[in-house]
C-alpha cells in the first residue's frame, strides 16, 4: 500500500482537501443539528432524519400493511408524531414503492439500530464497490474523508448505497454483466442516477446486462404491488411526484442550498420556472453530447475504464434537476476509484484542480447556494469538457 503520508501522492493530496473543507461539514452539521443535543426533536431535526423517514415508511407498511398513510403527508406525519414526538415538524416520504422492501427491513427493529446499521451497511458497501484488489484500506480511508460520506451519515440519506450500485454495476460490466443488471435494476429506488445507464448498455450492445436489469426492475416494482396492493404506485404518482415537483419549484432553506442542478442555480438567480428547465435544459444537453460523443468514440467498447467511470457519474450528476449534494458521493467514489486504480500518483495542477472541483462539489454547492453564487453546475460543465479533452493524457 503507498503511504498516505507522502507528500507529493494524490491520496495525500485528497486527504489535505477533505481536513480542509471539514470545518465547513462541521459548521452546517451544528446549524443543522445543535438544537437536537439539548431538545427532543426540535423542528424535525432528528439524527439521520431521512432514514428516519425510510424507518417510519417500513414501520407503516409492517403495522397497517397498507401503503396509503406513506404518501399522504399528513397521515405520515401524524404516524411519526403518535410513535416518537409532537416537535418533529413536517416530514414526507418521496421514494418510489421499489424502496418498500429495504423499507421494510429497517422498520423490523428499533430505529436506532436500523440507524446504525443502515449507515455500517453504506460505509461498507461504499468501500468495497471503489476499492482495487490491494487498496481496501484506503478506500476505507477515503470513504470516511469523503465530504459526502459525512453528509450522508448525518442526514441520513442513502448516497453511499445508490453510488455503490451505480460505481459497482459500471465495474462489473466487463466481466460479471448479470450481476451489474441486478445492481443497476435495485438502482431503480433512485432513477434519476440511472437515467444514462439505458444509453451506455445501447451504445456498448450490452443486452445481457439489459436484460438482467429489466428483470431486476420488473421483479422490484412488482412485489410491492404483490405485497401492499394494486394501488401502490398510483398513489406514488399521484401524491409523492406532486410533492416532489412543489420542492423543487418552491424549495427554501436548506432544503434549496443542497440541490446542485442547473434548475436549482436558475431559481437562485431569479429565473421563474419555464426559465430554470431551459437552464437545465442547455446543461443537460450538453452532459449528453459529451457523454454519447464519449462512448461512441471509443476504440474499445468491451472495456470501461477508471476513466469512462468517472465521466459517466460526472455526466450524470448534471442531466437531472432534483439531483442534491449528497447524491454526489457518485463522483468522490468515482475519484476514489480512479485514483486507486491510477499509476500516475503524483498530481499535476490540472490534476488537483480537477479533483478539488468534483472532491468538494457537495459542500461547495451548499455554501455557493447560500451565498447566492449558484455556480456549481458550471464548475462540472467545465470538468466534464476538460475530461473529454484530457482523455488520451494523464490528467
Amino acid at each position: 500500500m503507498v503511504c498516505i503520508l507522502s507528500k507529493n501522492n494524490i491520496y495525500h493530496f485528497l486527504v489535505r482537501l477533505s481536513l480542509t473543507i471539514f470545518p465547513v461539514i462541521l459548521v452546517f452539521a451544528c446549524i443543522d443539528q445543535w438544537r437536537f443535543l439539548y431538545e427532543t426533536y426540535d423542528r424535525g431535526q432528528v439524527i439521520g432524519r431521512d432514514a428516519y423517514n425510510l424507518w417510519t415508511a417500513g414501520r407503516i407498511l409492517i403495522q397497517t400493511g397498507s401503503a396509503q398513510s406513506i404518501y399522504n403527508n399528513e397521515l405520515f406525519t401524524l404516524f411519526q408524531i403518535n410513535n416518537l414526538d409532537q416537535g418533529i415538524g413536517w416530514n414526507s416520504y418521496f421514494y418510489p414503492p421499489t424502496a418498500f422492501l429495504t423499507a421494510s427491513l429497517m422498520g423490523l427493529t428499533y430505529y436506532s439500530a436500523a440507524l446504525f446499521i443502515y449507515t455500517l451497511i453504506g460505509i461498507a458497501a461504499f468501500t468495497i464497490a471503489v476499492s482495487t484488489k490491494d487498496n481496501i484500506t484506503l478506500a476505507f480511508i477515503f470513504t470516511i474523508a469523503a465530504p459526502m460520506t459525512i453528509f450522508n451519515i448525518i442526514m441520513g440519506q442513502n448516497g453511499l448505497i445508490s453510488a455503490t450500485l451505480l460505481i459497482g454495476g459500471l465495474r462489473l460490466l466487463n466481466i460479471r454483466p448479470i450481476f451489474a443488471g441486478i445492481l443497476f435494476g435495485l438502482l431503480g429506488f433512485k432513477p434519476i442516477l440511472g437515467l444514462l445507464i439505458p444509453i451506455l448498455l445501447i451504445i456498448r450492445k450490452d443486452w445481457t446486462v439489459f436484460i438482467s436489469a429489466t428483470i431486476t426492475l420488473i421483479i422490484t416494482a412488482t412485489l410491492p404491488i404483490i405485497l401492499w396492493g394494486a394501488d401502490v404506485w398510483w398513489l406514488f404518482l399521484s401524491e409523492a411526484i406532486e410533492i416532489q415537483k412543489n420542492t423543487l419549484h418552491h424549495a427554501t432553506g436548506i432544503g434549496m442550498l443542497m440541490i446542485t442542478s442547473a434548475f436549482n442555480s436558475a431559481r437562485i438567480f431569479g429565473f421563474d420556472t419555464l426559465s430554470s428547465y431551459v437552464s437545465q435544459l442547455i446543461v443537460t444537453a450538453i452532459a449528453l453530447f459529451f457523454f454519447i460523443y464519449h462512448f461512441t468514440k471509443k476504440k474499445n467498447k468491451s472495456r470501461l475504464t477508471p476513466h469512462d467511470i468517472l465521466f459517466f457519474t460526472l455526466s450524470t450528476s448534471l442531466i437531472s434537476p432534483y439531483i442534491h449534494n449528497y447524491d454526489l458521493s457518485i463522483l468522490e467514489g468515482s475519484i476514489i476509484f480512479y485514483c486507486l486504480s491510477s499509476k500516475e500518483l503524483t498530481p499535476k495542477i490540472s490534476m488537483k484542480v480537477f479533483f478539488t472541483i468534483c472532491w468538494c462539489t457537495g459542500i461547495m454547492a451548499v455554501a455557493l447556494n447560500s451565498l447566492s453564487i449558484p455556480i456549481v453546475p458550471a464548475l462540472l460543465v467545465i470538468a466534464l469538457y476538460f475530461m473529454r479533452r484530457t482523455e488520451k493524457q494523464k490528467i
